[in-house]
């Protein structure tokens, strides 16, 4: 598996933005067969595909601004991270547009975990 450029602005020491690098952004629209056989899927067109990364990100929203995945060492159940697509060191930093991106999926994917 080879690396994906990273995109401009990223810090390459940083593993969020090798995630971003590697899952662009996905229409909320689009659909995946997730029944057919894995032996006869296309993984390398699967904009999801898990193995994009290494170790596997396994991305569950990914819109033009913001990305989110599980966790690879959760501390609970449904343990997901919410990052921007554009390298931040602090959250004071978001613009206002990121900032209410991020409050909205955030608010989003808490409303629909069920446990």
């Amino acid at each position: 598996m080879s690396t994906p450029p990273l995109l401009p602005g990223a810090d390459p020491s940083c593993p969020f933005c090798a995630i971003v690098s590697a899952f662009p952004p996905v229409a909320p629209s689009s659909t995946f067969d997730f029944q057919s056989s894995t032996s006869t899927k296309d993984t390398a067109s699967d904009p999801l595909n898990p193995e994009n990364t290494f170790p596997p990100s396994y991305v569950i929203l990914s819109t033009p601004d913001v990305i989110s995945f599980l966790d690879i060492a959760p501390l609970t159940r449904g343990h997901v991270l919410l990052a921007t697509r554009r390298h931040l060191v602090k959250t004071v930093n978001l613009t206002t547009a990121e900032g209410a991106e991020v409050r909205t999926c955030a608010f989003l994917e808490s409303q629909s975990f069920c446990f």
